[in-house]
């Protein structure tokens, strides 16, 4: 009996050395700091600062990390909610040794009390890296629309504790509209700016990389920014996502709701990249369009001659499709104005 209780004795001891060194993971505390700021810190700003804080007191950046193991599943996520872009999300995570793919991601949303009202991109699939799309929710939100994202490789080993700070890029470009003597049409209520296709989601691969979509079916047209015709110059911008071989062009819509090109204006092509910033300007008084890629404050600044000369002519469209390209307009913001003290 007693060599029995032995040998039960010996295989419990052996059964709970096997399981304490095979079946215990031993996980580490990572630091991770997400930073925001470097989001918009490459744009040239119409007027400093317009970019950096929210005009409507709801809206709210939210700054998001998701962190996937080997094998593209997500172990653990985390968000916070900011009031302006220069702040970061820092969140401590315990993870065990391993290979790690790290995704950042950076949006502006409306909250109601605690809870998201309005977003104007909208991530899903996100439980797997392969399956996760962030997609357009068809929003003019300005300022709102930016969206940042970044990816990071980290390796962890075994009881190695440490940090990894990651640094937001703007996913999209940023386009200003710019109306020159804006009011000089009685009978027109909005100047846009059109583009021939859009792109209205970015598809991540199992490595975390992104691609996106583009839309385009020969017809459709796009409203990327909308100026209203009053008095002045004036200007807004928007913010979308890169495409190539972009046609841009300026359009009007009287108060009857049809729609007006102008005689001679074709618009430009442009291959937009991610992080690039373009200055649209229409001169209604004969000057014409103009198309410059941003790269200090003087692209802002007014292309056109010295002195007024006639107005630009007109040309009404017919058959125009009204809605199937009309984003609906989250905010109702009015016309940034352009001054002498404004541009330089």
């Amino acid at each position: 009996m007693k060599k029995y209780i032995s040998y039960v004795a010996v295989a419990l001891v052996a059964l709970f050395t096997s399981c304490s060194n095979d079946d215990i993971t031993i996980e580490t505390a990572y630091t991770f700091n997400v930073n925001a700021s470097t989001v918009i810190s490459s744009f040239v700003q119409a007027t400093p600062g317009e970019l950096e804080t929210f005009s409507e007191s709801n809206e709210k950046l939210r700054i998001r990390i998701l962190i996937y193991n080997n094998n593209g599943e997500l172990v653990v996520q985390d968000q916070g909610y900011f009031t302006n872009y220069n702040t970061q999300l820092k969140t401590v995570k315990n993870l065990a040794s391993g290979t790690y793919t790290v995704i950042g991601i950076s949006d502006v949303v409306v909250l109601s009390g605690n809870s998201v009202k309005t977003e104007f991109w909208h991530l899903s699939g996100e439980s797997k890296l392969s399956e996760m799309k962030i997609e357009d929710g068809g929003l003019l939100g300005y300022e709102a629309r930016i969206l940042g994202i970044a990816k990071n490789t980290l390796n962890i080993r075994a009881n190695e504790s440490g940090s990894l700070s990651i640094d937001l890029k703007p996913a999209g470009a940023l386009i200003y509209g710019i109306i020159w003597n804006a009011g000089v049409f009685s009978d027109i209520e909005k100047y846009w700016l059109f583009a021939n296709k859009s792109s209205e989601a970015l598809s991540f691969d199992a490595s975390g990389n992104y691609v996106i979509t583009e839309k385009n079916d020969g017809s459709t047209r796009y409203k990327i920014v909308g100026i209203d015709a009053v008095d002045g110059n004036h200007y807004h911008y928007n913010y979308i996502l890169p495409m190539s071989n972009l046609n841009l062009y300026f359009e009007c819509i009287d108060t009857d709701g049809n729609y007006h090109g102008f005689d001679g204006l074709t618009g430009t092509t442009i291959s937009l990249n991610a992080g690039d910033e373009y200055a649209c300007h229409l001169d209604l008084y004969g000057w014409g369009d103009y198309y410059k890629k941003v790269t200090s404050e003087s692209a802002f600044n007014y292309p056109g001659p010295t002195s007024a000369s006639a107005k630009l002519s007109r040309k009404k469209w017919t058959n125009v499709d009204k809605t199937a390209k009309i984003p609906n307009e989250i905010f109702s913001k009015l016309n940034r104005v352009l001054k002498a003290s404004d541009i330089k």
